[in-house]
């Protein structure tokens, strides 16, 4: 490592007491350039479209990419340095805590919907989101990023922003009136039968 950096052990050694040393310095630079990434998503209002959430999102794909080594080492030492866990979980705190207030901020103005709990939502979406970049975009060539970039923003973009369309009864699309129309010789059609029977309560004969 300090081969290819160019430097001394002693020089090393100087300003890191070890490598876990030198990954929770970094590591807090690092969630630092992510945060200023995030704020293009952050700041999205309700004239945003999905194109403008896998923008966003893009940007902060592009910040894991750089450095998707030295992403993987901060991981794996998180189970033997308590440190570098400490640092890891600060950062994800500030991102759950952001991402809240966005969702909390589209609930208010309406343009998420306001059925989600912020915190927890905000929780699933972070976590899903750190482990999936740092494993995925490490793993998968050039030409799978775009699937992943699309497959991110339909995720968040279906959970936070899509209009959800109104639902209709079941029962309504069972009822039939008498001026529906009939087959020949004023016969129910065998489809309108079929729906009719569902549409039926079940007869306590048949539940022994």
């Amino acid at each position: 490592m300090v081969g290819e950096a160019g430097i001394s052990r002693s020089t090393f050694y100087a300003y890191f007491v070890d490598k876990t040393t030198l990954l929770r310095t970094w590591y807090a630079e690092f969630s630092q350039v992510i945060l200023d990434a995030v704020q293009s998503w952050w700041s999205l209002d309700g004239t945003a479209t999905k194109d403008d959430v896998r923008a966003a999102l893009e940007r902060i794909m592009d910040v894991y990419r750089a450095h998707p080594e030295l992403i993987a080492a901060t991981h794996e030492a998180i189970g033997n340095d308590h440190g570098v866990r400490q640092v890891v979980d600060d950062a994800m705190r500030r991102y759950i805590d952001g991402l809240r207030a966005h969702i909390e901020i589209g609930q208010a103005g309406g343009f998420i919907d306001p059925s989600l709990a912020a915190a927890e939502t905000a929780y699933w979406l972070q976590w899903m989101a750190e482990r999936g970049l740092h494993r995925m975009l490490r793993a998968e060539l050039g030409s799978n990023q775009g699937r992943l970039a699309e497959a991110y923003a339909r995720i968040v973009w279906n959970t936070l922003y899509a209009p959800t369309p109104p639902r209709r009864r079941i029962t309504d699309s069972l009822v039939f009136r008498s001026t529906q129309p009939r087959g020949e010789a004023g016969a129910i059609r065998p489809t309108e039968r079929r729906l009719w029977h569902l549409s039926q309560p079940i007869s306590p004969k048949l539940t022994h």
